[in-house]
């Protein structure tokens, strides 16, 4: 089993970036999800060292029906 987290916008830009280009409102989009994505799993929102909500990966695939890898790796920063 996986442990890792992701937000919510991290996740889409990483998974699923076309879908924010076809939103008018691409934060407003975002927001949305997380209000969903916490309603139906609120067991599941956990917080990074900087006060993020997070959820596990393996989730947020299940609840978008992504079965793959990230089409757009986060590239790390660099230190």
């Amino acid at each position: 089993m996986s442990y890792a987290m992701l937000t919510v916008p991290v996740f889409v830009r990483s998974y699923d970036r076309d879908c924010l280009d076809l939103q008018d409102d691409p934060i407003e989009y975002i927001t949305h999800l997380e209000t969903e994505i916490s309603g139906q799993y609120p067991d599941f929102v956990f917080y990074d060292s900087n006060g993020n909500r997070v959820w596990p990966v393996t989730l947020l695939k299940g609840h978008f029906g992504i079965t793959g890898e990230p089409l757009w790796p986060e590239i790390p920063a660099a230190t």
